[in-house]
């Protein structure tokens, strides 16, 4: 990226002024695009798991996780002089939060059908 938009007002100075190259737009969009489908997937894993207990996890970890995101991303200093550190925690937090769904979705599955 040419900057980062966790910076403040340089950043979107910058942006709306198009001193930015075509590379640090296509980071934000893929970053963009990579954070819904995150954000999707408990959701899809819940419409191919209904209905039944492992659907219900699925949206329960769904609608906690978005909330976890707000919190950790509120809570960690996102500043751009920290070598990504912050951002690399909300991240973490994520992978870790899927992982949780992954696991819990597949075992409530797997009780209900069986070995």
């Amino acid at each position: 990226m040419d900057c980062s938009p966790a910076a403040g007002g340089e950043c979107l100075r910058r942006a709306q002024a198009g001193e930015l190259s075509w590379r640090h737009d296509a980071h934000g969009a893929a970053a963009g695009l990579i954070l819904l489908a995150v954000g999707f997937s408990p959701f899809a894993l819940w419409l191919a798991l209904r209905p039944g207990r492992g659907a219900r996890i699925a949206a329960a970890c769904g609608v906690g996780g978005l909330l976890l995101f707000q919190l950790v991303e509120d809570a960690v200093d996102l500043d751009p002089g920290d070598g990504g550190g912050g951002q690399r925690i909300l991240l973490l937090t994520t992978v870790l939060w899927l992982c949780a769904l992954a696991v819990l979705s597949w075992r409530r599955t797997r009780e209900r059908t069986g070995p």
